[in-house]
């Protein structure tokens, strides 16, 4: 399995997956916004995961399959099973900093306290989880009833952005509002002038204020 469509699996897992486990195949099924369409539609695009994805757009509905004889079998039948442990040094192998952010874009919501990600996992896996999201991500996420919360979206963008590839940018960005965005577009405008130098020009490629433009 590589590592777009590990992504994809498990934070579909995460967020409310039905595993489905047969003979000779896994089936992950779940249901996502028409609103992520595009997003998710171009994820499997970009990352050539047609063959693994099956997607039934009048409900919505998208089930990956994989094959039984991969090379992660033995964590997805933890999984399945229900046995993976959060303490388990394998959680650190399905859980990356790209899983974490297909998560948020594919599953994540925002509401006035903050982007919401439902998920299936009780409260014990989910306070382990959100520990674990946390450090992936360098902002809190906060376990609450049945979803996870992430509280500071400016401080989850400004952090985050400039690591993903484009299609998670750009549906990252979207999570801010208008007058954020403008705000950090302002500031940036500002720093360049202060300092009479672009921010590309340094050693550090800075913050990729370009993705926000193409939203505006």
């Amino acid at each position: 399995m590589n590592d777009s469509l590990k992504d994809l699996f498990f934070a579909s897992y995460i967020s409310r997956g039905e595993l489905v486990y047969r003979n000779d195949r896994i089936e992950l099924i779940n249901y996502f916004n028409k609103e992520k369409a595009y997003f998710l539609y171009n994820y499997i695009e970009s990352n050539g995961l047609e063959k693994y994805i099956r997607i039934n757009s009048k409900n919505s509905k998208m089930t990956i399959v994989v094959d039984q004889n991969c090379k992660d079998q033995e964590t997805l039948i933890m999984l399945f099973l229900g046995t993976l442990t959060l303490k388990s040094p394998k959680v650190l192998d399905f859980i990356s900093l790209h899983t974490a952010l297909v998560l948020i874009n594919l599953f994540g919501q925002r509401k006035v306290e903050g982007i919401s990600v439902n998920t299936h996992l009780h409260a014990e896996k989910q306070k382990i989880l959100s520990h674990v999201l946390s450090k992936r991500l360098n902002t809190l996420v906060v376990p609450t009833k049945n979803h996870l919360l992430l509280p500071y979206i400016r401080e989850l963008v400004i952090e985050n952005l400039p690591k993903c590839e484009i299609v998670n940018a750009l549906e990252l960005a979207n999570y801010m509002t208008k007058s954020e965005i403008n705000e950090l577009n302002k500031n940036h405008s500002a720093w360049e002038v202060s300092h009479e130098t672009p921010l590309d020009e340094f050693n550090d490629p800075g913050f990729p204020y370009h993705y926000f433009e193409l939203l505006q």
